[in-house]
């Protein structure tokens, strides 16, 4: 249960980041979706976001800006902290109720960090590692209820304390329309190179 609640709290960071200042184009209009998707609200963003591993003490911080901190997100307002322009976002919400989000982004920075209890309390949060990668992020809720996520990211990064490690995250999750868990597994690995 705790990781539903991360997810929702990820995708709360994932729409609540979102820059929709650094639009590329209104590219995606009504006339490049299918019939189910007409009418649809379709936007272009940057964005930010973080994925927890529930099995180990970890927390990778995706796509803000280089500089951005942990204690800078939890603590500002969205608007306060850029996103990087490598990190987009095509978000699609269609009249039926349904949403779409799908983000990927290359040579996007990232922190990673160990923490304890809360990630947001100021306790506890130690920056492990930093670098650049290559990430994608999908979420779709259907109009019967049922979630499906997925985030895959993987990039070299620069120990803190020295040397070089291997960032893959794998997190897929799918939840059915009763509100049970499907699949819910988060795996961060961080090896040293």
């Amino acid at each position: 249960m705790r990781h539903l609640v991360q997810c929702a709290a990820g995708i709360a960071l994932l729409i609540g980041c979102a820059d929709s200042n650094r639009s590329p184009t209104d590219q995606g209009t009504e006339d490049h979706v299918g019939p189910a998707f007409a009418g649809a609200e379709v936007g272009w963003f940057t964005v930010g976001f973080g994925v927890i591993d529930d099995d180990s003490p970890i927390l990778v911080s995706v796509g803000f800006e280089e500089g951005v901190t942990l204690a800078d997100v939890c603590s500002a307002n969205p608007e306060d902290h850029p996103n990087s322009p490598n990190s987009l976002a095509h978000v699609v919400v269609p009249p039926s109720g349904a949403f779409l989000a799908a983000a990927h982004g290359q040579d996007v920075p990232v922190m990673v960090y160990e923490i304890e209890g809360d990630f947001c309390d100021g306790v506890g949060e130690t920056l492990i590692a930093s670098g650049t990668a290559r990430f994608h992020f999908s979420d779709k809720h259907h109009t019967d209820g049922r979630i499906i996520q997925n985030t895959g990211l993987r990039g070299i990064v620069d120990l803190v304390g020295g040397g070089q490690a291997l960032l893959v995250v794998r997190s897929p999750f799918y939840l059915l329309p009763d509100n049970s868990v499907k699949f819910d597994k988060t795996d961060i690995t961080l090896t040293p190179l």
